[in-house]
């Protein structure tokens, strides 16, 4: 079976990974522009699935995989 990028799920997880490596919670996420537009159709679709990422800084990238996030410490 295929599996399906779950972007809420892919960014929570670069959250945690970045805070166990540096104690700290990111400045900034980065997303694709395909990635962002996805998270505004999960808001608009049910805003309790995004409140425990948190509040960042999002910093969209032209040349960002579709399916990787990265944060900025």
């Amino acid at each position: 079976m295929k599996s399906v990028f779950d972007l809420v799920e892919a960014i929570y997880e670069s959250i945690v990974e970045n805070f166990e490596t540096t104690g700290q919670e990111p400045r900034a996420l980065v997303l694709s522009p395909a990635s962002y537009r996805r998270l505004l159709e999960i808001k608009s679709d049910d805003p309790a699935a995004i409140n425990p990422l948190g509040h960042f800084r999002l910093v969209i990238d032209e040349i960002f995989p579709d399916t990787e996030v990265g944060v900025e410490s």
